[in-house]
């Protein structure tokens, strides 16, 4: 089936964004969008005054917190969780987003109060969402020692940091992390490591503590 590609404007024109933690500012009726740096992406499409937007997808890797207004004068707020997500029904011509995290973002919006899925590019869709999460606790029994653990097929996202504030040592070869031998790398106490948008497959992840005792608290999504 064809699309009018009229009854549609997205954001970014191709594929998906990547936001920093900020406000990103979607202007349909100027056609751009400002990311938390300030800097300026035109949207693809843009609408009038008199006839605005009714429904809108979004494809996003994170949780984000989203305002929708027509005229200045709010029309929706709300979280939008991680995944597809569909607003119908709701008119508007800005929309502003606050992430928390780095997120990847695609938006597409109607001027149909029914944002069809089926009509949307798949360029715009994140490939296979994580929908699954999986929560590991790694004990570090010994001091200087290595301890790993295997990701399940598919992780499309991890995070991990140690329980305690103390520092890691990681790496994804074995046999680096004890001694320490390069490449590894550090992970100091109370920080945390993310990375998303992942599509991994037979990979683990080896972990190491000067201090005895310790727990790396991994979570994974596939």
């Amino acid at each position: 089936m064809s699309v009018d590609t009229n009854f549609f404007v997205t954001f970014p024109v191709e594929g998906t964004q990547t936001v920093i933690a900020g406000i990103l500012r979607l202007d349909f009726i100027l056609g751009k969008a400002v990311l938390p740096d300030e800097t300026i992406i035109p949207l693809a499409n843009r609408i009038t005054q008199q006839k605005p937007l009714q429904s809108v997808f979004f494809n996003i890797d994170n949780d984000i917190n989203v305002e929708m207004s027509l005229n200045n004068k709010i029309t929706y707020t709300g979280l939008i969780p991680a995944g597809h997500f569909t607003i119908k029904d709701v008119k508007y011509d800005q929309i502003i987003i606050t992430t928390s995290t780095s997120t990847e973002i695609a938006i597409t919006g109607s001027h149909k109060t029914d944002c069809i899925v089926s009509e949307i590019s798949s360029a715009h869709l994140l490939p296979n969402a994580a929908t699954t999460p999986t929560l590991y606790a790694i004990t570090m029994t010994l001091l200087d020692t290595q301890y790993s653990q295997a990701l399940p097929t598919n992780t499309k996202k991890i995070e991990f940091r140690c329980r305690s504030a103390n520092d890691i040592r990681y790496a994804f070869l074995t046999g680096k992390v004890a001694g320490p031998i390069d490449p590894y790398k550090s992970l100091t106490s109370g920080e945390v490591k993310s990375e998303s948008n992942l599509n991994l497959t037979g990979i683990i992840l080896y972990v190491a503590c000067s201090v005895a005792g310790q727990i790396v608290e991994l979570e994974v999504w596939t």
